[in-house]
């Protein structure tokens, strides 16, 4: 190379603009680029956390205003009237008929103790890794139902069946399990029946299987529903009415989502995705059934 050819090449290069960062700067550069990033295993992770946040601080709430034993019992009167006048007060014979059959009671018994944060757990991992674009969505209308759920609870407390005096015949087959033993200790809310949560985090995951998903054998999900309904009453931990109100709560949480910053809040797929998502969007492509850039 010669001189001319040389000195071009200085005059081209670029100048330094400083000192070079420090190798500790450098790495949490690199860090947070990697938590930021499109690692599955990480955002899997972070949602992980992040869920597992919200729920202790939900049991938290719970506890500190949980003990309004007194206007709770006048609430579940209340309540037991409302349901005797419209012939839904039938609790107690669900559950003798259910106590002379052991096997199914043992049954219902797993499924109430068991599969609630399971069951829910698993519906949203599915939604994550299969339907990613929906996953911001379905999760924040779970957290703006439980919030619901969480305001009716402090501001309207119930007594559940399994609590009432001896006198309503209820048989407590699995509270005494999960509430005294001091499992929970301080999140324990024993008069938090309004809604039911149980139930609502069941219908919205059989409905969102079937909402989502083309398989065929999509329908079998609504049995986790069904199944849970008879769980949260033969069990004496919910009246039928704790159901039925639990449906419009679900519904207000997903209805709520229709604000797209909330329905975008958090949202969990890679940059790669959303961009993947958002060009087949301008297409008007076909989402019916997953693809690519459907999964997480």
């Amino acid at each position: 190379m010669d001189l001319s050819s040389e000195a071009t090449a200085v005059a081209t290069a670029p100048a330094p603009s400083g000192p070079p960062p420090s190798a500790g700067r450098r790495g949490l550069a690199l860090a947070w680029d990697w938590l930021r990033g499109h690692s599955l295993t990480v955002r899997m992770a972070r949602e992980a956390l992040a869920i597992t946040a919200m729920l202790m601080l939900y049991r938290l709430g719970r506890g500190l205003v949980s003990g309004k034993t007194e206007q709770a019992t006048t609430n579940a009167y209340w309540l037991i009237d409302v349901e005797r006048a419209f012939g839904l007060f039938v609790e107690q014979a669900w559950q003798q008929w259910t106590l002379q059959r052991p096997a199914l009671m043992d049954f219902f018994d797993w499924y109430y103790e068991t599969l609630h944060f399971p069951a829910t757990g698993a519906f949203l991992v599915w939604v994550f890794l299969r339907h990613g674009r929906h996953y911001a969505r379905v999760r924040n209308s779970f957290v703006v139902a439980t919030l619901i759920g969480f305001v009716m609870h402090w501001t309207w407390p119930l007594l559940p069946p399994r609590l009432l005096p001896d006198d309503f015949g209820f048989v407590d087959t699995v509270g005494a399990d999960i509430y005294g033993d001091g499992k929970l200790g301080p999140f324990a809310n024993q008069v938090a029946a309004m809604p039911s949560l149980h139930f609502g985090w069941s219908l919205t995951a059989g409905v969102g299987v079937v909402w989502l998903s083309a398989s065929r054998l999509r329908w079998i999900a609504l049995a986790h529903p069904i199944l849970t309904f008879f769980a949260i009453v033969v069990t004496a931990n919910h009246y039928i009415l704790d159901a039925v109100v639990a449906v419009p709560v679900m519904a207000a949480g997903l209805v709520a989502t229709l604000w797209k910053p909330l329905a975008n809040l958090g949202d969990a797929r890679s940059a790669k995705l959303r961009q993947a998502d958002a060009a087949a969007a301008e297409t008007d492509a076909p989402t019916l059934a997953p693809t690519g850039a459907d999964q997480a």
